[in-house]
């Protein structure tokens, strides 16, 4: 009994064990990783990519990591990379984050960038059909530019009536508006089919220190003590009557009392 009791711990040591590893290998800092994985593409697909990698780092590296992918993206101009929107915070839980539009070829070479300054815990690709979203625009590009060009042929050709070339110009006009609108339409999702979208985002937690936390506590202590001070002023005076109020009651109950012992 006791030798299957030692086994079965046994196991479930090495199950645990080996559990663990795998999750590890899976976050792995290759610096020749594969987000954009171009070469699995088709050129008649039109499936918009976005990809997400976070990085945990160390508190000193997180403003120059920032830093240099925003840089490394700037002078990307190849594949015509472009910072969306970035954002860096210090505190209790430093982070920053960066969101970019580029070619695929330019993927891998800025989440390897971005994977150099830490250990990669997250990364993923989302990708969205478009197929369906622009054959619609595509054939509203059509009737509509069937459309303007008849009403084209229609002023061209002059009518006798006002009324009716007023109605025409007037129909002309709104078409032409809508035509633009759908175009930009258009030529945003294009643009969503050869850029993809990548997400880089830097934490602080392994490399966190102990006395990091506790630094930034002290540092908030006089706002915190100035904060609490002004939200106690302000309770007065919702609390004063009510302290007044507990007060004579209590000095009821014990003036009741006392008569009911003296009787």
């Amino acid at each position: 009994m006791t030798r299957l009791i030692l086994f079965f711990g046994f196991f479930l040591l090495s199950t645990v064990g080996c559990s663990s590893s795998e999750n590890v290998s899976g976050f792995s800092n290759d610096a020749n990783m594969s987000l954009a994985r171009t070469g699995e593409r088709s050129e008649g697909e039109f499936l918009a990519y976005e990809h997400s990698i976070v990085v945990d780092t160390s508190e000193d590296l997180l403003a120059d990591s920032h830093a240099t992918l925003i840089e490394a993206c700037a002078e990307d101009r190849d594949n015509l990379c472009t910072v969306l929107s970035s954002n860096i915070s210090h505190g209790s839980y430093s982070s920053a984050s960066i969101r970019m539009r580029v070619k695929p070829d330019g993927v891998d070479a800025l989440a390897g960038l971005a994977a150099g300054a830490g250990e990669v815990t997250r990364r993923n690709t989302q990708v969205e059909d478009l197929a369906k979203s622009i054959a619609q625009i595509d054939k509203r590009v059509s009737i509509l530019t069937k459309t303007r060009d008849r009403l084209l042929e229609l002023e061209e050709r002059g009518v006798d009536d006002v009324d009716s070339l007023i109605k025409i110009t007037t129909e002309l006009t709104k078409v032409q508006a809508e035509l633009e609108q759908v175009l930009g339409q258009s030529a945003f999702q294009r643009q969503r089919v050869d850029m993809d979208i990548l997400n880089v985002q830097f934490v602080v937690e392994a490399g966190r220190t102990f006395w990091g936390p506790i630094r930034t506590s002290l540092s908030s202590f006089g706002q915190n003590l100035s904060d609490g001070l002004a939200d106690w002023i302000e309770a007065i005076p919702y609390l004063l009557p009510w302290f007044l109020f507990i007060f004579f009651v209590v000095y009821l109950i014990r003036k009741f009392w006392k008569r009911g012992r003296r009787k």
